[in-house]
């Protein structure tokens, strides 16, 4: 057997393992690798074992041809007794649920980087095969100076770490022969990776398995796409508009419709255009007021094109309402200043038109355009909560604490039957995952408090949202308090996670 068939010789391990020696005897480890010293069987099936997990930890492919560098002396000091603990519980008994040991690890990563210290050579092994697994933590061991954890990482292709800042992740992009062998349940994780480092690639990904992807299959994929659109994307979109799949077209004008610049987006204005007259205020009008009157046609029954590019029949109401709202929704934003020659706000004012101005409400979340979600956030009844992530980072968490006490007092207010209706009481929390962390103190203690009562939804946040964005003073909120029953779990975790984070910053000190 040769060196390279070091994989090989794993699954026949297994195979005698699990049949029996008796039966399979274990088979010869690959050349240049040591032999198991013994004419025991079920001895050398452990031996063997105990050779593939420590080349396993090494990353090496042992060659009689080829025989590895001694690793070098680190550069730097090792991290503290007290901090090394940690980074062994965070790996072999996290101390918190699984999806918080990774912003730990990160943590603990970035004080070692900033104290310019070196982990201790026992962990580099698990945070080489963690790094594998999550790229967040990838990026945070390539910032840390370890002479010994670049020669580890040399070793095993899948452990290669980048060099600095501006080298690529050495993970490498997926190819398409990689994509066409991927389950398509994984192909929207590998997609979304795909796209933040290079959005053409990605749709080009999408484009080479289009013809043999299932209907959902394609659905799926393009509801990616829509996350983060790229101009690249319109031509793929406009075709997708004539797949024989409603499910394909709809999200095909779900993407196109987060794309102002898009052939569909003029079809749109074109529409919409026809519908609008703008009379401009002359004399002493003008004096009393310098809004436009602008008015409103009904929509027709749509053509071809129109259902075609999303228009369709609504589930309820008016069904021109509901076309115009879409028509609305459908055209860029800067069509109505350049129109009335006002601004966002001055265009809101003069557009009375309810449908109209919900179709704006639409277009400001699709096309998000923070200029607009800023200047409309007082004049619109209760703006939706993706806004908070465009208006300005100063006024998100007002915006989000005035939506939280709104919604307390509306859920309070309908407590008659177990605190109101659950849509009442989740609307908070909607508002909360669209403001980025960490979060002031008086926001992380107004949703404690309220945490601690399950009151606004919060009972229903990830826990990795509160964990990692709470302000470590807001525990105080919790002192002598008694939790409610359904959110005690939450409100532990949260705790086991600030306490293993003030330990990693008490340790570096």
């Amino acid at each position: 057997m040769s060196a390279g068939d070091h994989t090989g010789w794993q699954a026949a391990l297994v195979s005698a393992a699990l049949v029996g020696t008796s039966r399979r005897p274990p088979p010869p480890p690959p050349a240049g690798w040591p032999l198991p010293d013994t004419d025991r069987s079920e001895q050398r099936l452990l031996d063997s074992a105990a050779l593939w997990q420590a080349a396993v930890r090494a990353g090496l492919t042992p060659s009689p041809d080829s025989p590895a560098a001694p690793a070098p002396p680190e550069r730097h000091p090792l991290a503290p007794a007290e901090a090394d603990q940690l980074l062994r519980l965070l790996l072999e008994q996290p101390p918190v649920p699984a999806v918080l040991v990774a912003p730990l690890l990160r943590q603990w990563l970035g004080a070692c980087a900033e104290h310019r210290l070196v982990p201790d050579a026992a962990r580099l092994p698990a945070l080489l095969d963690r790094a594998t697994r999550d790229r967040s933590v990838r990026a945070a061991l390539a910032r840390v100076d370890s002479a010994r954890l670049r020669w580890l990482a040399a070793a095993n292709p899948d452990w290669r770490l980048p060099e600095g800042p501006e080298e690529e992740d050495p993970a490498g992009a997926t190819s398409e022969q990689d994509w066409a062998r991927l389950p398509a349940s994984a192909r929207p994780a590998v997609l979304r990776r795909e796209r933040a480092a290079d959005p053409d690639h990605g749709r080009e990904l999408v484009e080479s398995s289009w013809g043999t992807d299932r209907a959902r299959e394609r659905a799926a994929l393009l509801a990616v796409l829509a996350e983060q659109p790229h101009p690249g994307d319109a031509d793929l979109l406009e075709r997708a508009l004539d797949d024989p799949s409603s499910t394909v077209r709809a999200a095909a004008v779900a993407a196109l419709g987060r794309l102002p610049g898009s052939r569909r987006a003029r079809r749109m204005t074109e529409r919409l255009a026809a519908l609008v007259t703008v009379h401009r205020a002359r004399g002493l009008a003008r004096l009393r007021s310098a809004l436009p009157l602008v008015e409103v046609a009904r929509p027709g029954e749509p053509d071809e094109s129109g259902v075609r590019d999303g228009l369709d029949e609504p589930t309820s109401g008016s069904r021109t309402d509901h076309w115009l709202t879409q028509l609305t929704a459908g055209t860029p934003l800067s069509w109505w200043t350049e129109q009335l020659g006002v601004g966002p706000a001055e265009v809101w004012r003069a557009v009375t038109e309810p449908a109209v101005r919900q179709g704006l409400v639409e277009a400001t979340g699709l096309q998000q355009d923070a200029g607009w979600a800023t200047a409309l956030w007082e004049l619109v009844d209760r703006p939706p909560a993706s806004w908070l992530a465009l208006v300005p980072a100063e006024q998100r968490e007002r915006h989000a604490l005035q939506r939280l006490r709104a919604d307390t007092a509306r859920s309070a207010a309908t407590a008659g039957r177990r605190r109101g209706t659950l849509a009442a009481r989740q609307v908070g929390a909607e508002a909360l995952l669209h403001v980025p962390g960490p979060w002031g103190e008086e926001l992380s203690r107004t949703v404690l408090d309220l945490l601690a009562r399950a009151e606004a939804g919060t009972g229903a946040l990830p826990v990795e949202v509160l964990a990692t964005r709470l302000h470590p003073a807001a525990r105080a909120v919790l002192t002598d308090r008694v939790v409610a029953r359904e959110t005690a779990t939450l409100v532990a975790h949260v705790l086991q996670y600030q306490s293993a984070s003030d330990s990693i910053r008490e340790a570096f000190r």
